[in-house]
């Protein structure tokens, strides 16, 4: 294609997708939302309490999964949003994502302690799940 020449428009279907399709900034943000809340569930279900109590006791420690500043009170706030809707709430002003990864595997390490299973044994089982029922592959 020359310079003079221009590409055509996209369809409207190729628009369609592109803006359906969300950044990888937006899938770790999602990604990171639903563990941490899918594992404050586990949680709250193996206790016998609410996942709202859970998150209130909620002592991560600091895993170096990502690198940054941790701000649990917002990814607090997530998670909960998520736990009443069902949906991800738009990412906040703050990224949120070091901190809900710390909440997720401090959750498996007591998981892990509930189950009387090794850490590894649960990441596995909750890996197999996410996969089973993913609805998109990244």
């Amino acid at each position: 294609m020359t310079s003079s020449e221009q590409a055509p428009p996209p369809s409207s279907e190729q628009a369609e997708r592109a803006a359906s399709t969300p950044s990888p900034v937006d899938r770790w943000h999602e990604s990171a939302t639903v563990l941490s809340a899918t594992i404050v569930d586990l949680i709250a279900f193996n206790l016998d309490t609410n996942p709202t109590t859970v998150i209130e006791h909620c002592h991560p420690h600091r895993h170096e999964i990502f690198p940054g500043p941790r701000d649990l009170s917002h990814a607090s706030t997530a998670i909960v949003y998520y736990d009443l809707h069902q949906r991800v709430p738009e990412p906040a002003a703050v990224d949120i994502v070091p901190s809900l990864f710390d909440i997720a595997v401090t959750g498996i390490e007591e998981l892990a302690h509930l189950w009387n299973r090794p850490p590894i044994d649960v990441a596995r089982l909750l890996t197999v799940a996410a996969a089973t029922y993913e609805k998109d592959t990244w």
